[in-house]
């Protein structure tokens, strides 16, 4: 007699992402970085979906997704793990989504010729924070972006004080500009994108 389990031909990885964290996507992703501790290399996994449960829906509940760490409800995040790649039910791994500074930085770049920088400063004092012009006038001197040179003093002047991180949420170690109260902790290069 043959002992036989039925196994899924496909394998997701899937975690929990907290409020605060959702804020860092600016555009939804749709794949990761996915580092299976003690596993095979870094690899890409395709198909993400990001789900938020309801207002009090909790796990096992049928309209809404899991508890997030530390007991709230957050977003359920999953992907699919590509078919070359050996896994196994119920390993530990980490996820990373793009979406943070250098998503940004690439995107300014990428675009700079269709914005219209007099809407975008209006919108960023309508804003009324203080962090975005001090992003947004880095960026745009570190790409050299064509014209933003005369907007760079209203930038300045919108600027809150005191020093803000470049990657918001990320490591509070880094070099400081102080010509943009920014400290530099996501490095020149992953800023670049």
């Amino acid at each position: 007699m043959r002992v036989a389990q039925v196994a899924p031909t496909t394998f997701n990885v899937s975690g929990s992402l907290a409020p605060e964290q959702q804020y860092r996507l600016l555009t939804k992703p749709t794949d990761a970085q996915v580092t299976i501790t003690g596993g095979p290399a870094p690899f890409t996994c395709s198909g993400l979906t990001i789900t938020t449960p309801l207002a009090g829906a909790g796990a096992g509940d049928p309209a809404g997704g899991e508890q997030g760490a530390g007991g709230g409800t957050g977003a359920t995040v999953k992907c699919s793990v590509p078919p070359e790649i050996t896994v196994f039910a119920g390993l530990a791994a980490g996820l990373s989504l793009a979406g943070g500074i250098a998503e940004v930085s690439e995107s300014l770049r990428a675009a700079w010729r269709e914005i219209d920088p007099a809407k975008l400063t209006e919108y960023i004092a309508r804003y009324g924070s203080g962090t975005v012009p001090k992003r947004l006038g880095y960026l745009a001197e570190l790409h050299a972006l064509e014209g933003a040179s005369k907007w760079v003093p209203r930038w300045r002047a919108m600027s809150g004080s005191g020093v803000t991180l470049l990657e918001r949420g990320g490591s509070d170690r880094g070099r400081i500009v102080t010509r943009w109260g920014l400290r530099i902790n996501a490095g020149d290069e992953e800023a670049v994108g």
